[in-house]
C-alpha cells in the first residue's frame, strides 16, 4: 500500500489504476481523485476502459448516449448535494456534522451507478471487463463524494469552533470546560458525567457574555438550540430544577435558549407575551392600522404577509418602505407612482427606483433628488438623456462611495470626458477602468489620474505606461491608505509595474513602505531578519509571501502570533506543534484552542489558560 503522497502522485498519474493500491486518506486526496478522473486511460483507449469512438466522437456519444468527462463530474456534484441535503435525522440529538462518521454513513446509503449504457460495454469488452470499468469508476466517484463530505463536516466544526474530536470524545472535565467556553456546541460532545448543574450554569454564563460582546455575530449561537437543550434534559432532567435555579436563569438569558427550554419545561411560563402593544401570535387582521404601521418599522419584511387590504393602507406601507426599499416592489401601482414612496426607498438603496412608476424614472427634477439621496440610483435608470447628463452624473458621483458602476453606465461621450473620470477617482480608483479607450492612451490624462489617486496605476491597461518611470513613482507617491487596508489593491499595483522597474530596489522600498504584502512581486532582493519584522509589524499577512527560512524563524512567527493571532491557523503543523508557540496564541486568542493538535488540547498549562482567563472574541 502507498502512503507516500508524492510517489502516490506519480504512481496514479502513469496509470491510474494505481489508485486502488493507495492508502484511504491519499485515496480521499482531491488532488489525486482528479488525477484518476482525468486520466486518458480511463475515458479514451485502454484495454479495460471506455473506447475513444464512445467517448470522444460526438457523433457515437449522441448515438450510444454515453458520458463525457463532464457528466462525471456532475455526477459527483449531485450525489454530493443529495448527501448533503439529507444529512438530517430528527432521531439524533447532535448534528450530523458532530456525529460519529460511520453513524453517519450508516444512515445514508451511498452508492454511484454508472450504467451499462444499454449493453454498450458489455459488447465493446465482454461482461467481465465492462463490469470491472464500472465498479472502478464507481469507487472512484463513490471516494470522492465522501472525500466532499468529511471536509463539509471538518469545515463545519472550524466554522462553529469545535474542538472536540467527534471520533473520540475526551473524559477530562478541564478539557471539556474549555472547549465549551470556546463554543457552546462542544457540550454536544461531552460525556454524561459532565452534565452537572455547575458546570453547565458556568458554561451558560459565558454563552451570554459571548452574545452580548458581539451580538450581532451569529456563530455564537448553538447551531441548534433545539436539540442542545433537549440533548442537556436528556442527562439532567430540567424539569427538576427549580425556576429559580442558577442555571435556569442562566439559560433563560438568551432569548433563542429561552424558546427552546419551553419545549422542555411548560411548566415555566417562559414564552412570555412581550409587553408590545403587537402581539405576534395574533393573526394582522385584528390589529389597528397604527399597531401594523408600527410593526412594519421593527419587521419590515412582514408586509409581504399582510392582506392586500391592508398592504394598501398608506401609514403601513410607508413604514414598510422606509424599513427596507425593496418592498416597494410589493406596493399597489398608486404607491409606486407616489414620489414619497419612491424616495423613501431610494433612501434606502438607490438601485429602488427600478421600481417607479408613472413617469417618475423620466422626471429630471425628481430624478435630481433621487441622486441627492443616493448617487447609486443612476445605476439603475434607463433614460438615456440622464445618462449623458454631466451634471446629474457629477452630482451622484459626488453622492455615492464607489463610482466605477456609475461611469460605466454613463453615455460614451462622458466616458471621454476627463473631469468625469478625474471626479470619480477622487472616490475609486476602478474608475479609470470605465474611462474611453482614448483617454487610456494619453498619457498627460494618466499623470492628472496618478496625481489624483496613485492607486489607480493597477488599473491601468497602456503596457507603455507600466514601464513609464515617471508615471511608476508619481503613482507610488500618492498611494492612498486603501493600498494597506486592502491587499488587493496593493497587488495590483505591484503587478502592473513592469518587469524591468521591479528590479529596482528604489520602487520596490517605495511599495513595500505602502504595504509589504507585495513582498512576493521582488524575488530579486534578499532582505534582512530587521526588514522582515518590520514588514510583520506593518501588515501581518505579509508572512504568507515569506521564504522558507523566515517562515520558520521563531521571532518572526512569535511576532506574527502577537500582531495577529488568527494567523497561528495558516502555520505549518511543526510550528503549531511548538508547545511556546501554541501557548502564546491561545493566551492571545482561546479560540485557536481548536487548531491544536490532541496532545496539546490535554495540556495543563494550556488548558489553565483559557480556563483562567475570559475568552477573547473578535468581531
Amino acid at each position: 500500500m502507498i502512503t507516500d503522497f508524492d510517489q502516490a502522485v506519480e504512481k496514479v498519474t502513469k496509470d491510474w489504476r494505481e489508485y486502488f493500491n493507495l492508502a484511504e486518506d491519499l485515496r480521499e486526496h482531491e488532488e489525486i481523485l482528479n488525477i484518476v478522473l482525468r486520466a486518458d486511460d480511463l475515458f479514451a483507449n485502454g484495454s479495460r476502459c471506455f473506447h475513444h469512438l464512445f467517448w470522444r466522437d460526438d457523433r457515437k456519444i449522441a448515438e450510444n448516449n454515453l458520458l463525457e468527462y463532464e457528466d462525471v463530474l456532475l455526477l459527483v456534484e449531485e450525489a454530493q448535494d443529495y448527501f448533503q441535503d439529507n444529512l438530517d435525522f430528527p432521531d439524533s440529538n447532535i448534528p450530523e456534522y458532530l456525529m460519529n462518521e460511520d453513524e453517519v454513513f450508516e444512515r445514508y446509503n451511498l452508492h454511484i451507478e454508472i450504467d451499462d449504457f444499454d449493453g454498450e460495454l458489455t459488447d465493446e469488452f465482454g461482461a467481465e471487463d465492462a463490469e470491472d470499468i464500472r465498479e472502478r469508476l464507481e469507487q472512484v466517484i463513490d471516494d470522492r463524494v465522501i472525500s466532499s463530505i468529511r471536509r463539509h463536516f471538518a469545515d463545519e466544526r472550524v466554522s462553529n469552533y469545535i474542538a472536540l474530536d467527534p471520533q473520540s470524545p475526551p473524559t477530562d472535565p478541564k478539557q471539556i470546560m474549555a472547549a465549551c467556553l470556546i463554543h457552546i456546541d462542544n457540550l454536544f460532545l461531552a460525556p454524561k458525567e459532565f452534565f452537572t448543574e455547575e458546570n453547565l450554569h458556568l458554561i451558560f454564563e459565558e454563552h451570554f457574555k459571548a452574545l452580548d460582546i458581539t451580538p450581532r455575530q451569529t456563530w455564537w449561537y448553538s447551531s441548534n438550540s433545539d436539540k442542545l437543550i433537549a440533548h442537556i434534559n436528556s442527562f439532567l432532567p430540567l424539569l427538576n430544577l427549580n425556576a429559580d435555579s442558577a442555571l435556569i436563569q442562566s439559560i433563560m438569558k438568551v432569548d433563542q435558549n429561552k424558546k427552546s427550554l419551553g419545549t422542555v419545561i411548560p411548566k415555566f411560563d417562559i414564552n412570555a407575551k412581550s409587553s408590545d402593544h403587537f402581539n405576534d401570535d395574533m393573526p394582522f387582521e385584528d390589529y389597528s392600522d397604527e399597531a401594523l404601521a408600527e410593526h412594519m418599522k421593527k419587521k419590515p419584511f412582514e408586509f409581504r404577509k399582510l392582506s392586500e387590504d391592508q398592504k394598501n393602507i398608506r401609514s403601513v406601507a410607508l413604514k414598510a418602505v422606509q424599513g427596507h426599499g425593496h418592498l416597494l416592489e410589493n406596493c399597489n401601482e398608486e404607491f409606486r407612482s407616489d414620489p414619497e414612496f419612491v424616495l423613501a426607498a431610494v433612501k434606502y438603496n438607490g438601485s429602488c427606483i427600478k421600481y417607479a412608476l408613472g413617469g417618475l424614472q423620466d422626471d429630471r427634477d425628481f430624478i435630481q433628488k433621487c441622486v441627492e439621496a443616493d448617487g447609486y440610483t443612476l445605476e439603475h435608470i434607463s433614460n438615456q438623456d440622464f445618462l449623458n447628463d454631466k451634471a446629474l452624473a457629477l452630482l451622484a458621483i459626488d453622492n455615492y462611495g464607489s463610482a466605477f458602476g456609475i461611469i460605466s453606465k454613463l453615455s460614451d461621450s462622458l466616458k471621454n470626458d476627463p473631469e468625469i473620470i478625474l471626479a470619480g477617482l477622487k472616490k475609486d480608483r476602478s474608475s479609470l477602468s470605465a474611462a474611453s479607450e482614448a483617454l487610456h492612451k494619453d498619457r498627460d490624462f494618466i499623470l492628472d489620474c496618478i496625481k489624483t489617486n496613485g492607486d489607480c496605476f493597477g488599473v491601468i491597461t497602456n503596457d507603455e505606461f507600466k514601464n513609464d518611470r515617471e508615471i511608476v513613482e508619481q503613482a507610488l507617491d500618492n498611494l492612498s491608505e486603501e493600498v494597506l487596508k486592502w491587499d488587493s489593491v496593493a497587488n495590483g499595483i505591484a503587478s502592473n509595474i513592469s518587469d524591468e522597474l521591479k528590479k529596482d530596489r528604489s520602487i520596490a522600498n517605495k511599495l513595500l513602505k505602502a504595504n509589504p504584502y507585495t513582498i512576493s512581486y521582488f524575488p530579486h532582493f534578499d532582505f534582512t531578519k530587521e526588514e522582515i519584522l518590520g514588514f510583520i509589524q506593518t501588515n501581518t499577512k505579509t508572512y504568507r509571501h515569506l521564504n522558507e527560512h523566515h517562515k520558520n524563524d521563531l521571532d518572526i512567527v512569535s511576532l506574527v502570533i502577537e500582531k495577529d493571532p488568527n494567523m497561528f491557523s495558516e502555520m505549518k503543523a511543526e510550528l503549531k506543534e511548538n508547545k511556546d508557540l501554541a501557548l502564546k496564541a491561545v493566551n492571545t486568542l482561546s479560540l485557536l484552542y481548536v487548531e491544536l493538535n490532541k496532545e496539546l488540547k490535554v495540556d495543563k498549562d494550556i488548558l489553565d489558560s483559557i480556563l483562567n482567563n475570559p475568552v477573547k472574541r473578535t468581531n
